[in-house]
């Protein structure tokens, strides 16, 4: 087996044209070169497709289709894109890449070589290789700001969020498998996978920062920027975070539905636990948070869980009536 596997990435492309040429030419100035990139893009309005296109003539790896269907998002557009790469058999290792980043020279060789170490230790396990970030600025300043990842992360940590981005993984071929493809349940597809390495495999962190992920004046993630912006974000997007929740317990759901069979009896029980928890009332959901260590990153973040679920759980379960268990 080569050491040098071609390694497909994944680009969904949505009206990007004032960044995307940016980060196809950071791929370009990758230290491996043994890399094919699939771009689907969205029925962009702009200039994002000519300017694709004009890459796919120069450069062979590189190839385009144009999503003519009615079906649009992110998320759906990644999936098919998953679909796509999941089919070939050559498919041995899967990066997914956004329009607007922009990945340092070495990510790629890092973030294989990582991967590599770890199927040495794991053979034939599901793995997922995910790593940490630069902010910068929607124009491509420094932003000074972190975030928050779990170094750690377990099936614990990714039922109650998702730490790992998707624009730093990279996935092995048990887990490409494992998969098989990424539903419309799914809050989108980098919490789908993360879910399923940890259910599954392994999730390997890297520390160093192999990209700078652009950060827009709204597309601000929940772990990162300081109290204030914290604070903010809590009390005036509550409404969408009530929402998010309640998709992401419709995740689950679907989850467990597909990886029944497929879990360890204790995460299977976990799983079970916190969704019939979250089903029975608040109390039974906090005491089911506590036991199995279902918590978020972080003090401020919890404390946020905490109050929305104490206070907000018939808005989290709506049709609830009162606690069952009291």
């Amino acid at each position: 087996m080569t050491n040098t596997p071609t390694i497909m990435i994944l680009m969904a492309t949505y009206n990007g044209e004032h960044y995307i040429k940016e980060q196809l030419d950071s791929l370009l100035r990758q230290t491996y070169t043994n890399w094919k990139l699939m771009i689907r893009d969205d029925g962009s309005a702009d200039n994002t497709i000519a300017i694709a296109t004009g890459y796919t003539h120069r450069h062979t790896n590189i190839s385009l289709q144009i999503n003519h269907t009615s079906i649009k998002g992110a998320r759906s557009n990644f999936a098919a894109l998953y679909d796509m790469a999941a089919k070939s058999n050559d498919t041995r290792y899967i990066m997914f890449c956004d329009q607007d980043d922009i990945w340092l020279p070495e990510k790629i060789e890092k973030t294989l070589a990582t991967m590599q170490e770890a199927e040495i230790q794991y053979p034939t396990v599901p793995i997922m290789v995910y790593g940490n970030l630069e902010l910068m600025t929607s124009s491509g300043g420094f932003l000074d700001e972190q975030i928050r990842l779990m170094p750690r992360m377990d099936f614990n940590h990714t039922i109650a969020q998702n730490y790992a981005f998707g624009c730093t993984m990279m996935i092995n071929k048990p887990l490409i498998t494992a998969i098989d493809h990424i539903p419309t349940e799914a809050q989108n597809h980098d919490y789908w996978i993360s879910l399923t390495a940890t259910a599954l495999g392994r999730a390997v962190y890297i520390s160093e920062k192999l990209i700078r992920y652009r950060q827009h004046e709204l597309n601000v993630t929940a772990q990162g920027a300081g109290f204030k912006k914290r604070i903010v974000r809590f009390t005036t997007g509550f409404k969408r975070q009530l929402t998010a929740f309640r998709s992401q317990i419709t995740m689950l759901e679907k989850f467990l539905h597909i990886f029944d069979g497929k879990l360890t009896d204790d995460k299977k029980l976990m799983l079970e636990s916190y969704l019939k928890a979250y089903r029975t009332g608040r109390l039974a959901l906090l005491r089911v948070m506590k036991k199995h260590k279902i918590y978020k990153l972080g003090l401020m973040q919890n404390i946020g869980l905490l109050y929305t679920v104490m206070l907000f759980y018939k808005k989290l379960n709506p049709g609830m009536g009162d606690e069952r268990e009291l």
